[in-house]
């Protein structure tokens, strides 16, 4: 787990320099990093953005998921992917207030309304949640969300009193994962009166955050393995 030092990987960006892309300075280490928040892919709205952790390092409950994590095999494949989520979790674990300082900046300077907390890793503190509840707080026309498998291992109550937050149980009643084969999830879905997520079923384009919501206002959702 990254927690006093950072461990980048090599790549042929020189985290030392300091350029119009690589603007933002962690304190006691030298390290010029670019905004915390970043876009998502073709699958996402792009009105959202997007807060990684190392995937694995920051999971304190992956041990029915990290053998099918894509987010672990992205920060395997891609040196540039885990360097970033590295200097997110960094700052989660040791630089709690600056890290909401650089969040609030950036929110403050963007049109996009709507935030996806992790899509790698998960929570690793009650400090850490509480850091996004105060983000949320300040910021009442855009809307937070997150997935997680730590639902009973932390205090989630304040973040979601909130009118503009959702978490998502990726564990369902039963202590079973929310992803899996089409039989699989189709059974869940009957046992449990829980909605499928229709990316990789439907026909029809799907956009999470534009044709599809579910995720920013259900307690469980259910997932094609894909």
């Amino acid at each position: 787990m990254i927690n006093n030092r950072l461990q980048f990987r090599q790549t042929n960006i020189n985290y030392s320099h300091k350029s119009k892309d690589r603007n933002i300075y962690i304190d006691n280490i030298n390290v010029w990093t670019s905004n915390p928040l970043i876009a998502g892919n073709s699958k996402l709205s792009n009105k959202i953005l997007i807060f990684d952790l190392l995937a694995g390092n920051t999971c304190t409950n992956c041990e029915q998921c990290s053998k099918t994590c894509y987010a672990i095999k992205d920060q395997n494949r891609y040196p540039i992917v885990w360097n970033k989520r590295a200097i997110n979790t960094y700052l989660a674990h040791s630089q709690l207030f600056y890290l909401q300082q650089l969040i609030v900046k950036q929110l403050k300077n963007t049109k996009k309304d709507i935030i996806r907390i992790h899509s790698s890793g998960d929570f690793i503190s009650q400090n850490y949640i509480d850091m996004w509840t105060n983000i949320a707080l300040v910021f009442s026309d855009k809307h937070f969300y997150s997935y997680t498998k730590v639902f009973n291992k932390y205090s989630f109550n304040g973040f979601l009193s909130l009118k503009n937050t959702n978490i998502v149980n990726s564990i369902l009643p039963d202590n079973s994962i929310n992803y899996g084969s089409i039989d699989y999830i189709n059974n869940k879905s009957k046992l449990f009166n829980i909605e499928i997520c229709p990316y990789g079923i439907s026909k029809e384009l799907v956009k999470c955050g534009d044709t599809c919501t579910k995720c920013l206002y259900s307690k469980y959702i259910l997932f094609l393995k894909h």
